[in-house]
């Protein structure tokens, strides 16, 4: 008993020995020895020559009277690990951070946890102490950050604060020599609203018909069930046809939008299976028989502004306008010299549309002419779920938003003026699932049928 007395003692005193590095070594009858880290054991327990080791991250391990022949603690020759997070490049001036941190031996499959909250440099900093190998890291969390933006015509700072999620999967290496060694990993932002894409738009509709049965879909291109409340689709304020110079220039940090709708629910009201579709109306009407078109009398949702100038079909529910930028009826771009995004708001109703707008100056590139006071929303990169650049084929001049969330462009007219209409943007598929290379001019079939015939 005064054996058991003695272990218990001992470990006891874990939280200055995993401060100090130690290690819990349990030498077994068949001549292995298993190694745990002491910062990793929440307790161990004796009960008629039986053993059970608890960890803190919940696990149980059991073992029989006489199978442990001893068990004793070291001190590890593990070295001072430092591992940067650095944030995506959306995301400038980080202010706070909460990630777990999880680095799995790919040897000895030994698992060990950190955290990582301090921030230098705008660095995001976590330290662990572990063996040196080569280790699957695993990092999530959030990172709050904040943008400042100046109104000119309010004359004022609005400081946005916003918050991202973030995580990181990879292999790296350890096997520095000296005592402290650092390797620094590359963040990514998701949301949870990851695997929706943009799946198709058809927005090349003529004069004649009045633009009425332009539509998009959206796909879950996940194995999982998907809910779509909460998710906005948004366009552009810039035009692809036409590149300007703008002060700010924030196209790294923010998409500049024209409006933004969204997907009304509390969170489970909208189910997507996977591999299906939403079809969002710009009208939700019968097409078929009045131009010889499509029936979107049946879409799961429709664009609505209750402005005295849009038709409603009440069986279908509408898009929340959060922007209502529009005096009359919003169309997409007929002639496609706008990008389309999907993106999650962080944020409330209100709050977006009182803060997230800012003014500009724009110079057009093509006439020297400035503007020094263009208005438009704005929406976080971060919260970019999937988006589409659009253009004219012949016209195009630049991508509206920012090359890491779309590289190419997609197209179904040839230029920005003509009589080219009819055909749509559809999404590629390759072994069953929608391509999804963040270039739509690789991802889609340009100038393509209306799936909806």
């Amino acid at each position: 008993m005064r054996h058991y007395t003695l272990i218990l003692l001992l470990f006891a005193g874990c939280t200055s020995l995993s401060a100090q590095n130690y290690t819990m070594k349990m030498d077994k009858k068949d001549g292995q020895t298993v190694e745990t880290q002491a910062d990793d054991i929440k307790e161990v327990l004796f009960k008629n020559g039986d053993i059970r080791i608890k960890g803190k991250n919940g696990t149980q391990t059991d073992y029989e009277k006489g199978e442990i022949r001893k068990i004793y603690f070291t001190l590890s020759d593990n070295q001072q690990k430092a591992i940067r997070l650095l944030p995506p490049r959306s995301i400038k001036s980080p202010i706070a951070a909460r990630l777990q941190l999880t680095l799995t031996n790919l040897e000895t499959k030994q698992t060990y946890k950190t955290t990582a909250e301090r921030i230098e440099d705008k660095v995001i900093v976590a330290e662990t102490n572990v063996p040196n190998g080569r280790y699957s890291l695993a990092a999530i969390g959030t990172i709050d950050f904040e943008k400042r933006i100046w109104v000119k015509k309010q004359k004022k700072w609005n400081i946005l604060e916003m918050k991202a999620q973030v995580k990181a999967d990879k292999e790296i290496e350890l096997s520095g020599n000296s005592s402290t060694e650092t390797v620094s990993i590359p963040l990514k932002t998701y949301t949870d609203a990851d695997g929706f894409l943009i799946t198709e738009v058809f927005y090349a509709s003529p004069p004649s018909r009045e633009y009425d049965d332009q539509y998009i879909k959206i796909g879950n291109n996940t194995d999982s069930v998907k809910y779509a409340d909460g998710l906005a689709i948004v366009e552009s304020g810039f035009n692809t046809n036409d590149s300007t110079e703008n002060d700010p220039q924030i196209m790294d940090e923010m998409m500049t939008i024209i409006w933004a709708y969204v997907i009304p629910g509390t969170g489970h009201d909208v189910p997507v299976q996977p591999g299906e579709e939403l079809v969002i109306a710009l009208n939700a009407d019968n097409y078929k028989t009045k131009y010889g078109t499509f029936d979107l009398s049946h879409a799961d949702f429709e664009f609505f502004d209750n402005t005295g100038m849009d038709t409603q079909n009440e069986d279908v529910p509408d898009l929340e306008n959060w922007t209502d930028t529009n005096s009359g009826q919003t169309t997409l771009s007929t002639r496609g010299c706008k990008a389309l995004g999907l993106v999650k708001i962080g944020v409330d109703r209100k709050t977006f549309k009182e803060y997230f707008y800012y003014t500009y100056s724009e110079k057009d590139i093509s006439s020297g002419f400035v503007n020094p006071y263009v208005g438009g929303h704005i929406v976080p990169n971060a919260w970019a779920v999937d988006v589409v650049e659009i253009a004219a084929r012949a016209d195009r001049q630049w991508n509206v938003f920012d090359g890491e969330l779309d590289s190419g462009f997609t197209y179904a007219t040839e230029h920005h003026v003509g009589d080219d209409y009819g055909t749509a943007v559809v999404r590629r598929k390759v072994a069953g699932k929608w391509r999804d290379t963040n270039n739509s001019s690789k991802d889609f079939r340009h100038d393509a049928k209306p799936t909806m015939y």
